[in-house]
């Protein structure tokens, strides 16, 4: 981001949450959602010998689980925060946390579904598996943005309207689900946070 409001790059390869973007929106060019609100969903990954994640049903229990993330990754830090989770590690690599919730130091952390029918995670030798029936929404939109640069501006007003457009009649969507995003295996799988973030939508 700081390269975009300076003009060393044009624009970002892939899209960045709202929060994140928002406190620069007077120096660079966003597009409108390119992930809704409400449309990123997560799982509660963990080791196949954690009986205890494994076993969890309820928020309550959710709480009293040891989580890793990355206090940098500002839609999983406050979806964290907001679900009452007291021992949360901070980390800044993705392959320390696979790390330590295969050691067992913490039990475990969030991660999308890979489009895998058994949406296990597998890395460098580590094998991670979801929490059943267990799925958090990361609150917040994602955007994609542009220099307010000559070729910043150009890819703004051209991509941008494209992109909005296959939001819109569906083809994102299609797409999403196709690549595994929007995973079908686990869409009927219970979200956790269902009502806290029923109770900050509008009316």
């Amino acid at each position: 981001i700081e390269h975009l409001r300076s003009g060393q790059i044009s624009a970002l390869a892939t899209s960045s949450w709202l929060l994140d973007l928002q406190p620069y929106t007077g120096e660079i060019e966003l597009s409108d959602p390119i992930v809704q609100d409400g449309q990123f969903v997560v799982g509660a990954y963990t080791r196949a010998s954690n009986d205890k994640a494994l076993g969890m049903t309820s928020l309550a229990e959710f709480r009293a689980l040891r989580v890793v993330s990355n206090s940098d990754w500002s839609a999983d830090w406050q979806t964290l925060a907001g679900l009452g989770v007291s021992d949360c590690a901070d980390v800044k690599t993705w392959r320390q946390m696979v790390y330590m919730v295969n050691s067992d130091e913490v039990d475990i952390l969030l991660a999308p579904f890979p489009s895998a029918s058994d949406c296990n995670i597998e890395f460098e030798g580590c094998t991670l598996i979801p929490v059943p029936d267990c799925r958090i929404v990361l609150r917040g939109s994602r955007h994609l943005a542009a220099a307010r640069s000559k070729l910043g501006l150009s890819i703004a007003q051209t991509i941008f309207p494209a992109l909005r457009r296959m939001v819109e009649d569906g083809s994102m969507r299609q797409a999403f689900t196709e690549c595994g995003f929007l995973n079908k295996t686990t869409e009927h799988w219970h979200v956790i946070n269902s009502a806290s973030i029923e109770a900050n939508l509008p009316p």
